[in-house]
């Protein structure tokens, strides 16, 4: 047998931890066993009001996490401040809940942490006189997660500023109900936000949610659209290192961009929109409804445009362009068919499986079927009904079949 027999128990930290949760908060800070070993303390959380004891923790040499939740209608304890202060060199998370007024000295500390990298920050305001301070903590941060926040405004030319004093280190941002309530006019909050996440550029996951309360659908589609469009259509591009994306009901992930799913888009929105900064995707869920007259030179040309834009996809396996839960019986989504622009997919060599569920109105022939199987190698599943003619419908079918497609028509 091997080791000290005379070893404490209470000297390990693994047990120090798991007997601590036990304690009382008036006890854990008292107990000798953690005074002695504060050297291995690497996170706090706190849910009370930090007393004068506390300052015992001065020297947690490998502290990197604080977490605050701070008592409603109590102010900012200096205590929490001197904390932050002594672990300045060490801290790289901070996590804060404070539902009263602002976060007032928190900003002028934070500053002071030249090794902080996250920060999360719910229910709290970000008033007027702190908005710059709190600007520049975000010079510092990869991530940042704010949740039903309010930001008095934007910083001074924040909108207009072309040098890098409002361009952000963030990797991953979380904006999940926040307003900032006096935006430049004629901007909207979302607009504002849209700008802010725009301004940086290394982002690789972003999550968008928007205030709630809003009383009309209306003004949340509005408020989407005034975020996406500020966020990605303006030019240059500089969002391309996204990985992971969440709008509200639109979500992605991949391994450079490999899955967007989203609630709904229309040829026409995709037409007059910017091409698509990721050609990463390996899956593609979206509604995508044919708006146009698909019979018309103008229609299929427009059509055209948005299967080019999926033809960029060049490592995508899945395709979706139907909402599987739809209860709409107009589901019309694109033709696809060679008229109508079917050959600018022929690069999605990796393709598996295509989904146009729900679809009644496609009116693929024999001449499609045969362009899939000659020019999709990898394809495997078809999931609709790929002709609304019967006849047709059953041609196309055991064509695909016997090229070991199979078809699922639900």
């Amino acid at each position: 047998m091997t080791g000290d027999i005379k070893l404490n128990p209470l000297e390990i930290p693994e047990i120090i931890s798991l007997v601590g949760d036990f304690l009382g908060q008036d006890d854990i800070i008292n107990w000798r066993a953690l005074q002695n070993n504060k050297e291995h303390i690497e996170e706090l959380h706190f849910f009370i009001r930090l007393s004068e004891d506390y300052r015992s923790l001065k020297d947690c040499s490998r502290l990197k996490r604080v977490s605050y939740q701070i008592p409603t209608h109590s102010s900012i304890s200096n205590d929490l401040l001197e904390l932050i202060k002594t672990h300045r060199t060490t801290i790289t998370h901070f996590s804060v809940m404070y539902e009263y007024s602002g976060l007032g000295e928190i900003w002028e500390v934070l500053l002071e942490c030249t090794n902080l990298r996250i920060l999360e920050i719910n229910s709290s305001n970000i008033i007027e006189e702190e908005v710059d301070l709190f600007f520049r903590v975000c010079k510092k941060l990869r991530r940042l997660e704010i949740h039903t926040v309010t930001v008095s405004h934007l910083p001074a030319n924040f909108l207009s500023d072309d040098t890098d004093t409002f361009v952000f280190p963030i990797v991953k941002l979380i904006v999940d109900n926040i307003q900032i309530l006096n935006p430049p006019y004629p901007h909207t909050s979302s607009y504002c936000l849209g700008m802010w996440t725009r301004r940086c550029p290394g982002l690789a996951s972003l999550l968008f949610y928007p205030p709630q309360g809003v009383p009309e659908a209306i003004e949340i589609k509005q408020i989407g659209i005034d975020f996406y469009r500020a966020a990605f259509f303006h030019r240059p591009c500089t969002l391309t290192n996204i990985s992971e994306l969440h709008l509200y009901r639109v979500d992605i992930k991949d391994e450079d961009m490999a899955r967007l799913k989203g609630s709904r888009a229309t040829v026409k929105e995709i037409t007059c929109g910017a091409e698509w900064a990721s050609t990463g995707l390996i899956h593609l869920a979206i509604d995508l409804e044919a708006d146009v007259n698909q019979e018309t030179t103008e229609g299929m040309e427009m059509q055209r445009v948005v299967f080019r834009q999926i033809g960029r996809l060049t490592r995508l396996r899945i395709l979706e362009l139907t909402d599987w839960f739809s209860q709409s019986e107009k589901i019309k989504t694109l033709d696809l068919r060679l008229r109508a622009g079917l050959d600018e997919l022929v690069d999605l060599k990796s393709l598996l499986n295509l989904f146009f569920l729900r679809d009644k109105h496609q009116q693929m022939q024999l001449e499609d079927a045969t362009w899939i199987v000659s020019n999709w190698p990898s394809i495997k599943d078809l999931y609709g009904v790929v002709s609304s003619d019967p006849d047709t419908c059953s041609l196309v079918t055991k064509l695909l079949q016997s090229h070991n497609v199979t078809i699922q028509r639900h």
